[in-house]
């Protein structure tokens, strides 16, 4: 989710890591990215429910990155996060 702040161009993303297959375990500790063009734009780690919050300017061209166990997961964003919100 897009959470847009008024008055400026700063935008935070929230989110949470599941497994679909799994819903009720824990995915703490896995490494999140947030790219832009392939520049680190934040980055953090999920708290011990799956969740994150990403704070940065709205820009374009944004991948979320997922450093999982056994892989990796990009997700492209789209490019108006205050559309998006």
């Amino acid at each position: 989710r897009f959470e847009p702040r008024p008055g400026s161009n700063w935008v935070v993303l929230a989110g949470q890591v599941m497994d679909e297959k799994a819903p009720l375990e824990s995915l703490s500790k896995i490494p999140v990215s947030l790219l832009s063009s392939g520049d680190t734009v934040s980055e953090t780690i999920t708290d011990e429910f799956g969740e994150f919050h990403l704070g940065f300017k709205s820009m374009r061209h944004l991948q979320l990155f997922l450093g999982l166990e056994r892989s990796a997961v990009v997700v492209p964003l789209p490019d108006n996060q205050r559309d998006a919100a």
